[in-house]
């Protein structure tokens, strides 16, 4: 089921890279949500708009690693260093992904960030 996952990771960032919002949200579930401490982000249209306000907030962000990556059955785990227009990030982020390989649930978190 998640035999692509690392791939869909990896356009995840290349999409907010491009600040191609529209695709970065095209790689959830219809129903897909991003859940987050402080809220979540519920179908494409919110995770279109959470991307961009993060966006607007933290600048581009282009991924420098991603440090660890595991996948089994519909879950993917991963950590990745992030390069912002504010400084590196560090995430640790979980997924579930439905049959098509799309997120059908995001919990992304951030461990680190070195700012300016």
């Amino acid at each position: 089921m998640v035999a692509h996952g690392r791939t869909h990771v990896e356009e995840l960032y290349a999409a907010l890279a491009a600040s191609a919002f529209e695709r970065a949200a095209e790689l959830y579930a219809d129903d897909g949500e991003l859940v987050r401490y402080d809220g979540a982000a519920r179908g494409r249209a919110q995770i279109r708009e959470f991307f961009e306000r993060s966006t607007e907030n933290h600048g581009s962000y282009r991924l420098r690693e991603i440090s660890q990556f595991r996948a089994i059955d519909d879950v993917v785990l991963w950590d990745a260093l992030v390069d912002t227009d504010h400084g590196i990030l560090m995430t640790s982020d979980v997924a579930i992904v439905d049959a098509d390989g799309n997120f059908a649930r995001h919990i992304p978190a951030i461990r680190g960030y070195w700012g300016q």
